[in-house]
């Protein structure tokens, strides 16, 4: 099997944006599968999406995954420019719609077929280390790498 890689992470977030114009804004996407990474997920909106809206103003983010624990379907309730879908029968018209892929994950374990989805389509992968481990990636090349939220707002 042959996998195929994305030649710049960073290209494709510059693409995404000017394709969708001022004033539109930036969408960021993130599947959870239940409370897998919770904790970052909540810090995200909390910590990193602040820092990116003065910038791109009404940048969204959307979650998108099966069984989203009460604390990230709060999410939506506190501001209008996060939505929290829960399951869907398909996750590609999200990851289209997306110019930002974000996995948010502190805790290794499982696959990392998130990032290969959102590679396929070709949007930009910003993930923490944890997120991307084991994957044939180079930071700043495939994906972009933070861990800390302003190396995160700032990706």
């Amino acid at each position: 099997m042959a996998i195929t890689l994305t030649p710049s992470a960073a290209g494709h977030v510059q693409r995404s944006l000017s394709k969708r114009g001022k004033g539109v804004g930036l969408r960021v996407g993130v599947r959870t599968s239940g409370c897998s990474g919770l904790a970052y997920k909540l810090e995200f909106a909390d910590e990193i999406l602040p820092r990116i809206r003065p910038r791109i103003p009404g940048a969204t983010l959307t979650v998108v995954g099966r069984n989203p624990p009460a604390r990230i379907r709060a999410l939506a309730e506190r501001d209008r420019l996060l939505r929290v879908t829960g399951t869907v029968p398909d996750v590609r018209p999200y990851i289209e719609r997306a110019a930002v892929f974000v996995v948010p994950l502190r805790i290794g374990g499982g696959t990392r077929l998130k990032i290969f989805e959102a590679m396929a389509m070709e949007r930009a992968v910003v993930s923490t280390a944890v997120g991307a481990e084991g994957l044939p990636v180079t930071d700043g090349t495939h994906v972009l790498l933070a861990d800390a939220p302003d190396a995160f707002a700032g990706a």
